[in-house]
């Protein structure tokens, strides 16, 4: 993954907690059933990942950078659930 990408995912992941009563909110509208707080950031960060590779190198994410994402989000997903869930 590009460093300037990760660099603002990682961004993206301490804004998480700020972001919390406007997901909470969102979730309980939708119904907590349908989708959870966490998975609306999962949602979010996966769109600022793509868009961002997209911005940043000029083309889709490949595979490889698609893994590490994915590799990066579960790594950092117990911190992402205790912001959420404060």
């Amino acid at each position: 993954m590009d460093p300037r990408v990760r660099e603002r995912l990682e961004a993206k992941i301490a804004e998480a907690s700020s972001r919390r009563a406007e997901l909470v909110s969102i979730a309980d509208a939708v119904g907590r059933g349908a989708v959870t707080p966490y998975a609306m950031l999962a949602g979010m960060l996966y769109n600022s990942f793509y868009y961002q590779t997209r911005r940043v190198c000029g083309r889709d994410p490949t595979r490889a950078e698609v893994r590490e994402f994915v590799d990066m989000l579960g790594a950092r997903g117990p911190d992402l659930e205790r912001a959420l869930d404060r």
